[in-house]
């Protein structure tokens, strides 16, 4: 599906104008796999088309007034709305703004996550602790499934499996995978 215009010699399509996704429903954007995503970038599309929002107001106005301006779109709060105005005309009072997902994006995800990471792995074969962090794709997917909603196609299911028995294979003692093996062979003569 390609909503936006195509941009020539590229291959590649432009984002679409809020007047395209406005028109479509929530069933055309499911090849796009937006998830649970879909619905907030129909309303934003929706009301910057019917000028419930204006997003020229939000580029001109001052932090207070964009912010209200931007919560009128279904899913955007203070925080999101302030941080959202970063990208318009960054100021130092708009950083200050959003320091609680930067200090979390920063702090958490990168700072704690990583060095847990690194204390799990301290002690581990790191045989084991390559096969179990070639996992962490398929974690982010069904995560992104059970607590987001995300959209989950049967290949993805069978992505899914195929790399979980290829980890449980690969951690199977040499003795039962030769028996295993040995017996398979048996069943084919």
């Amino acid at each position: 599906v390609q909503l936006g215009e195509p941009i020539p010699g590229t291959g590649w399509a432009a984002f679409p104008a809020p007047e395209r996704l406005a028109a479509c429903t929530l069933e055309d954007l499911a090849p796009l796999r937006a998830g649970f995503r879909a619905k907030y970038l129909l309303d934003a599309a929706r009301k910057v088309v019917s000028g419930e929002v204006d997003l020229e107001k939000v580029a001109a106005s001052p932090v207070e007034e964009g912010r209200q301006e931007l919560q009128k779109i279904f899913g955007v709060g203070p925080k999101v709305a302030e941080c959202a105005l970063l990208f318009e005309s960054p100021q130092w009072q708009d950083i200050l703004n959003c320091w609680q997902p930067l200090l979390y994006a920063g702090a958490m995800s990168c700072g704690v996550a990583y060095t847990l990471q690194i204390l799990g792995q301290k002690n581990t074969d790191p045989a084991v602790a390559s096969l179990i962090l070639s996992l962490e794709s398929v974690f982010g997917a069904l995560c992104g499934w059970l607590l987001l909603g995300e959209s989950f196609s049967g290949r993805e299911f069978a992505g899914v499996v195929l790399m979980f028995a290829a980890i449980l294979l690969a951690q199977l003692p040499a003795q039962w995978l030769e028996a295993l093996w040995g017996k398979l062979a048996r069943k084919r003569r």
